[in-house]
């Protein structure tokens, strides 16, 4: 079944809408979403701590290189600057037979929502566009995170013979970029009819090409933010 992807926006009186904005992860609706993916991985490394130090494949200088990417991730100074500086647009599925939309994503706009229907080619590409990333949210309990991360590293040791020629500043920084994924893709799954997907990137990284940085005051909060016009189509 073909599907579409819809992102619900603000209206703001405007007779048609001609931008999608990416906001700041810290200042996003759903900010303390974010923050049950952290709490998992926490509880991930904590129960673990000891199982991890039995793949060689991350042991490097006799310590855990996976290890280590959490736990500077967890600074305080590192976890706030991602936060700070990594911009997101929610979107959801949106199926032939969902004539009420889903009504989870979209209720709290209320009267003054808009939907913008997207196609769906770009989202299932995997390709980063512009430095933006797609990728469909988990809405995962801890077991089934256990059993992602089971997957991972049996993903990993699958390919260790070419990540042995990696840097270790390279090696770090790849398992470091895992975990922010996974962080943003995350929601409790209490959520899952949602169906929501994400579009994120940090700001370092996204190429301005067609984009353009605002200063916009969304919900009472001052914020810096990308914005990307396009046309619509009427057929």
């Amino acid at each position: 079944m073909r599907k579409k992807c819809l992102q619900y926006l603000l209206h703001k009186g405007s007779p048609g809408v001609q931008l999608i904005i990416a906001i700041r992860v810290s200042v996003m609706n759903d900010y303390s979403e974010l923050r049950y993916g952290y709490d998992v991985f926490d509880k991930y490394f904590h129960n673990n701590y000891k199982n991890i130090f039995k793949y060689d494949v991350f042991i490097r200088d006799n310590e855990s290189y996976l290890m280590r990417a959490w736990n500077e991730l967890k600074n305080d100074e590192e976890l706030v600057s991602w936060y700070m500086n990594t911009h997101i647009m929610c979107f959801t599925e949106h199926n032939k037979d969902d004539n009420d939309g889903n009504i989870m994503f979209w209720q709290s706009y209320g009267k003054n929502g808009v939907a913008i229907v997207l196609k769906s080619d770009i989202f299932l590409s995997g390709k980063s566009v512009r430095g933006f990333c797609s990728i469909p949210v988990k809405y995962f309990t801890y077991a089934r995170f256990e059993q992602y991360m089971n997957e991972f590293i049996q993903s990993v040791l699958i390919h260790e013979n070419d990540i042995s020629t990696m840097t270790d500043e390279d090696f770090l920084n790849t398992l470091k970029y895992f975990i922010r994924f996974s962080i943003v893709s995350m929601k409790h799954p209490g959520f899952d009819k949602e169906k929501e997907w994400r579009v994120f990137g940090h700001k370092n990284d996204i190429n301005m090409a067609g984009l353009y940085s605002d200063i916009e005051c969304i919900k009472g909060i001052i914020q810096p933010v990308f914005k990307l016009k396009f046309a619509i189509t009427e057929k």
